[in-house]
Formats: structure tokens, sequence, C-alpha cells
């Protein structure tokens, strides 16, 4: 039976090892961050079985050494093959398993060689920090940072050397070609003579894992002041894929599940800290997230998106303030009392929102009162539960002193339309729009953010999936009017009135439509662009989806 890795990838995403382990050794028990039980592959008196919940892995440093995953771990104790273990495990984790197809077997074989190229990459640099005859100020850069020697080792900390082909040479020995370390992100080229270098050099190298343990990536600091950027990340590839990693995610997941909350913080460095003092934190330095990394994108905090999305997420946003000029990072390391007090006192989002628009509008004009009402009654329009709103809305008169029977009429009124550019202000086009199709949300994207479109096409590629084509649409009109737009993407300039120039006259109000669409719904909302790509892609898996759903009814 072949195996797609993918598969094996979401089976551990779903089952936790301790829960599993547990099961077959009830002598199991929490010691700090690990697990300790007698081994259940021969007979002893003191315990000798570890279980490490942070990577996912067991160890037994008894008679029989044996150790591994998840997978290892049910094959030994129920004598299964490869095979078997994983139907056991896929059945416990609710994961159906299919027959790979013949692309979706080569696009497997060549992830899993990048894989093991990035694992690779992470040893270099990691064994290059350690190097007791090198780098010794790179270490005592990290001890300064109060970075212990064990933190290091648990996030395989790493330098890149100060050389335009260190890595290059050692990975090319090792038998891997210039195409798959320009494919990982590893070398740059030059445009004008085609030549590779060492995308990373003198740096501290971090690297970030997926939700399984597996480096996928990296994050790479400046180590001098002259260095730019201070960060610079792995580009986005076939296995880094910036819109769904959170780093360190991978090493508090157990205590997140545990206690049912996370702390999410900006820098790598504040993570590293905070897990050294037993915080349960992620970080979205240069990263995004998505809704299974448990957090919207921080961004959104401060609209009424952020509402919408806590909602839709169903989880209780809250915000820190931290003191002026000071990260998570120098907080935990001088004052943890401190650091614990400004997480319990946590501010839940909509009462974030609403302190902060209040202290930067002047309340004794008119024209700031009126800032503050048209900034915060869209917010409390996404709060859903009446006692919540009614709350908020008294709170939001109180402090800005302004009748709570203005608020609530405001409350109710509908939210104010932007004209499109291309509107007539007499038309229909100025009225809320009642229903707006998926198709058109899709081809709404493409006009505002063209060069998406080749991007989510790649991602939907790496997932051994067609990309988005005409025939995903089922309205003619809508079909239509993205060949146009594929005609007009390949065009460098992208200027909207090229693209009116080339489609037909009967279809220019279906793109007045869609342009008004796109400003009322991205353009004055001020989302990123990786935002827009996880909407798109979203939108084309939720468009296929309705497809079929016609197709099985008809």
């Amino acid at each position: 039976m072949l195996i797609f890795v993918s598969v094996v990838e979401e089976i551990k995403s779903r089952l936790d090892i301790t829960d599993l382990i547990v099961s077959y050794v009830p002598s199991l028990k929490k010691a700090g961050r690990i697990y300790k039980g007698l081994c259940p592959f021969h007979t002893e008196k003191t315990p000798s079985f570890v279980v490490y919940p942070d990577s996912q892995t067991w160890h037994c440093f008894g008679a029989c050494g044996a150790g591994g995953d998840i997978f290892n771990f049910v094959m030994r104790q129920e004598g299964y093959d490869f095979p078997g273990a994983l139907k056991v495990l896929a059945d416990r984790a609710g994961v159906l398993l299919k027959e790979p197809t013949p692309e979706q077997i080569k696009t497997d074989k060549r992830k899993q060689k990048l894989y093991d190229i990035i694992a690779r990459t992470a040893t270099f640099f990691h064994h290059n920090l350690l190097d007791i005859k090198k780098n010794e100020s790179i270490r005592q850069y990290l001890a300064e940072r109060n970075i212990s020697s064990n933190t290091l080792q648990q996030f395989q900390l790493g330098y890149a050397p100060n050389s335009w082909d260190a890595l290059k040479h050692y990975l090319l020995e090792k038998g891997y070609t210039e195409h798959d370390l320009l494919e990982v992100g590893l070398l740059v080229e030059k445009q004008d003579t085609q030549k590779t270098y060492d995308r990373f050099r003198h740096r501290l190298i971090i690297p970030i894992r997926n939700i399984n343990g597996q480096v996928i990536g990296f994050g790479a600091r400046a180590l001098h002041k002259n260095q730019q950027p201070k960060y610079l990340n792995s580009p986005q590839n076939a296995l880094f894929d910036k819109s769904a990693i959170l780093y360190g995610l991978d090493m508090a997941k157990k205590e997140i599940r545990q206690t049912k909350q996370v702390v999410i913080v900006e820098g790598y460095m504040d993570v590293l800290q905070a897990y050294q003092q037993g915080g349960k934190t992620a970080t979205l330095r240069g990263i995004n997230t998505v809704k299974e990394s448990l957090s919207n994108r921080l961004e959104y905090n401060l609209t009424a998106k952020g509402v919408h999305y806590e909602n839709y997420l169903d989880v209780d946003i809250r915000i820190a303030t931290l003191p002026l000029g000071k990260d998570p990072d120098d907080i935990l390391r001088k004052d943890k009392a401190m650091w614990e007090l400004l997480i319990k006192n946590a501010l839940p989002l909509v009462d974030y929102q609403i302190q902060t628009i209040v202290a930067e509008s002047d309340l004794s004009t008119a024209k700031g009162k009126s800032h503050a009402l048209r900034t915060l009654v869209p917010v409390l329009r996404q709060v859903k539960d009446p006692v919540e709103q009614n709350h908020h809305l008294k709170q939001l008169a109180k402090l800005t002193k302004i009748d709570e029977r203005v608020l609530r009429l405001e409350l109710q009124r509908p939210s104010n339309v932007v004209v499109s550019r291309k509107s007539d202000p007499t038309s229909n086009m100025t009225k809320l729009l009642q229903e707006v199709s998926l198709e058109e949300h899709c081809l709404a994207l493409l006009i505002g953010q063209p060069n998406i479109l080749q991007r989510v096409n790649q991602r939907f590629f790496y997932n051994a999936i067609e990309g988005l084509t005409k025939n995903d649409f089922l309205s003619t009109a809508h079909g239509s009017l993205f060949s146009n737009i594929q005609a007009w993407v390949s065009n460098s300039h992208q200027a909207i009135d090229d693209l009116y120039q080339i489609v037909d006259m009967h279809l220019k109000p279906h793109l007045d439509r869609l342009q008004y669409l796109w400003q009322k719904q991205y353009q004055n909302m001020f989302v990123t662009q990786e935002q827009i790509e996880k909407d798109l892609f979203s939108l084309v898996v939720r468009m296929r989806v309705e497809r079929k759903k016609k197709f099985w009814t008809n």
C-alpha cells in the first residue's frame, strides 16, 4: 500500500501521543514537561519509559531502548506492520484513507525530498552554532538574551556562516541540486548572471516547524545593526506557507489543548523566553495564522472584522497592553510576575477596542464624537449576544456622553456604503448589495489583487489539485469574466481600464458590480494581501463544494 505523506501528517496532527500511550501504559505520569511510566515492552520496576509531548515522540531508557512516534508505538505494541498501524490510527483519528493517484505519488515524493533538504539544513546550522572552536560570540549573544543551552537545543537554534556559498556546497555534496535548493528558498538567484548564493548569511537561525514538528523553513535574525532586514524569513514555497503557520505551536499545542488558552506574541525571542518560563505561546513574526492555528490575524483586532472572527472561531480573544517600549521578551526576563499579571488583566476584544478608540478621539468636539461613533458602531453590530451588545452600548454611551437612544438608533441603521469609482450615484449600485455569490467574491478579489491568482493556483498544485479554471464557475457570465481576467493578468500593467476594454459590453455592468464589491469589502478595510490570498483559496474550495452539491441534486 502506497502511503501519502500528507495523510500521515494529518493523523499525527489529530492524535496526541500522550493520550494514545496512556491507554496502554496506565502508570504514565507527568514529570515536568515529560511523562514517565513503566515500559510496556519489557518488565521493570523503575520507570524508564518517557513520552515527549513537545516532539510527539517516546523512548525507553531501559532494557529495550526502543523509541519513535505514535506509529512505531502501535506497531510494536500491537504487532502491526506500518500499513496496519496506519489503518488503526486513521480510524482513531477519523481520517479517510484513499489510494493516492500517480500525480499525488509524484508530488508526495518530491515533497518528502524537500523535507529532507530542510531537515539537513537545520542540522547544518545547528552544528555550526555548537562548534566549540567557532561562533563563541553567537553563543554569548544568546546567553546575554537569557536563552539557555537547553532551549537552544530544544528549538535547534543555529548559525548561518558569513559565507556566500557554505550551505550551498554542503548540500550539493549531499547529492541535491541547485534547483532543489532554490525551490525551498535556501538559495537566491542573480537575475543578470543566474548565479546562485546562500540566502542566509551571518545570521542567527531559528527553524520554523509545522504542527507535527517538521522543519519547513527558517527565520534568520540579523547579528549587527547594519544588517537589513532585521528578520529574514524563508520565502513561500511547497513546504513553507506563511498563511498557515504559527511559530512555536508544535511545542505548545499539548498545553494549549489542556488549558484551552494560547498567548499570541510577536517575536521569535518572545516565544523562546516564554517557553523557558513555562508559558504556552506562539508567534506571528512574519507569519500569519488560519482558523486551525487558534487565532485570527492580529491586524483585524481593531476592526469590526476582529469581532466577526471571534464569533466565527468561537474563541474569547483578549488583548494585553504592554508598558511603552517593552516587549514580552524584556518583561519575561526581568519580571515574570508582571507578565502573568498583564495576561491575567488582558481586556476582552470589544472592551479594548472601545477604550482605544475613545482614548484617541477628542470627545470634547462633535467631530471627535462622530469619529468614535462611526468607528465603534460597526464593531458593536458584530456582537451577536444581545446582553453583551447592550452592555457595550451602555459602556460607550457613558464614555462618550452620547445619549444611549442616539447610539441605539445608529446601531439599528444600515451600514454606510462607499460608492465605486465606476458607479453611477443615481443607479442601484449605491444601495447595499443584498446578495453576493461566492463566484462574485472570487472575481472581485482577482480584480483587486490580480497577482494572487498565480499564488493560489500554486497552492492547489502543491496539493495535487487543479487550479482555478473557467469550469469552476456555474454562471456563464462569470466564466467569461474569469477568462477576461486571465488575459488581463498576463498584462504587466494590469490597469483596470485595460480590463474594461477587453470585456464585452453586456458584461461591463457585472464588472462594475465586482469592482464596487472589491472596494466595499476589501480595499476600504485595509485587508492584507496574505488574507486576500487565504480568502480566495477558501472561496474556490467552497465554489467546488457547491458545484458538486448541485451536480448530485440534479
